[in-house]
């Protein structure tokens, strides 16, 4: 019997809470945190505009390299939803 660990994230927000303030090599993470930075704390007038390139970076996550999260972690599988709808399993 293997046992593997997931972490199954719900949304842009859930991915946001778990990679925290730990910087990942990886450019798609790293323009994920400066997206949802500009989303947070930038300009109210803004804030559609970088909600919807933030899912676009969202939706492409597969082609990240995850594992550095995975090992921070501590995990085998990070799941990605959407609106309760699988994207994609790394």
């Amino acid at each position: 019997m293997e046992i593997v660990k997931k972490i199954v994230v719900n949304s842009p927000q859930d991915f946001y809470q778990i990679i925290g303030g730990i910087n990942y090599p990886d450019s798609k993470i790293t323009q994920f945190v400066g997206i949802m930075h500009l989303y947070l704390h930038g300009c109210p007038c803004d804030a559609e505009r970088h909600w919807d390139n933030l899912l676009e970076v969202y939706r492409s996550l597969d082609q990240a390299d995850l594992s550095h999260i995975k090992l921070t972690q501590n995990c085998d599988i990070v799941q990605f939803f959407e609106n309760g709808n699988l994207l994609f399993e790394v």
